[in-house]
């Protein structure tokens, strides 16, 4: 797995104990005598981080939390989180403040993907597509798939290229909206020019570039080397939205953020 000491989040105050299974949906089985909200034979879901002030029953509430944007929460990980056990375990002691209801229109196998879909949904917000626009996704996984199906609920006016690394992947993107499949292996910076009507640049030592290329990129992997072909995909002025997470610190060359103006957008959602 991927990971350095070095990283930025790796100076914040750990903890001491991490429990297996973070995607979570249940029945209430049993409350505390100050549980306010919730009642046995509730059905609920799980707020995947127990770092906001909700999940650790902290008043007053940061700015953050207050507003519902408990993964950017200011306290987290000041202290150790109120849960006992996890998703692999047949039973879960948590705080009501790290609990969803769920709708009875909902069934537990679409209630367990709320937290991926909260992923998705955040990518999509974070830089909107707008009537017209050519955007891509890279990466067919989970939280790729999630990505794309939010941007088409979100605009379904957009146009989707999609790239994916196995057929089944490909199949799947289309059936969510995806207008173009890139396969993974093929030729991404010419299918790229051609699917935008950008110009491919070739430069020495196998250096390549396209100019006039995507109006949005999701990097749904993260990786450094999708990260760079993704600020090399975006037109001037576009966006690159970075979904996919890389625990350590890149080498990559960014000159595309200033010599394009090219903006580069993180998010954190669980």
């Amino acid at each position: 797995a991927d990971g350095d000491l070095h990283i930025a989040p790796a100076a914040l105050p750990g903890i001491t104990r991490i429990y297996l299974g973070h995607e979570i949906v249940g029945d209430v089985v049993e409350v505390g005598s100050e549980v306010k909200g919730y009642k046995v034979g509730d059905r609920v879901a799980s707020q995947s981080l127990a770092g906001s002030c909700l999940g650790q029953g902290r008043e007053p509430l940061c700015r953050y939390c207050a507003v519902g944007n408990y993964s950017l929460c200011e306290g987290a990980r000041q202290q150790e989180p109120l849960s006992v056990g996890g998703g692999y375990a047949e039973e879960w002691v948590t705080h009501e403040g790290r609990l969803f209801p769920v709708p009875d229109d909902l069934s537990d196998e679409q209630a367990v993907l709320l937290e991926p879909a909260a992923c998705g949904l955040r990518a999509a917000l974070r830089r909107r597509a707008q009537v017209g626009d050519r955007v891509m996704v890279i990466g067919c996984g989970t939280i790729g798939l999630m990505t794309l199906q939010s941007i088409r609920a979100v605009q379904p006016e957009c146009e989707i290229t999609a790239l994916a690394q196995f057929d089944y992947q490909a199949d799947m993107a289309r059936k969510l909206g995806a207008s173009n499949i890139i396969m993974l292996g093929s030729d991404a910076y010419s299918e790229v020019a051609r699917l935008t009507g950008g110009r491919l640049y070739r430069g020495r030592l196998g250096n390549r570039t396209v100019m006039g290329g995507f109006d949005i990129v999701y990097d749904c992997v993260g990786k450094p080397q999708t990260l760079r072909d993704a600020l090399r995909w975006a037109r001037a002025s576009g966006a690159v939205v970075l979904v996919g997470v890389h625990m350590a610190p890149m080498d990559i060359d960014l000159t595309p953020l200033w010599y394009w103006e090219v903006d580069l957008l993180g998010l954190f959602a669980h």
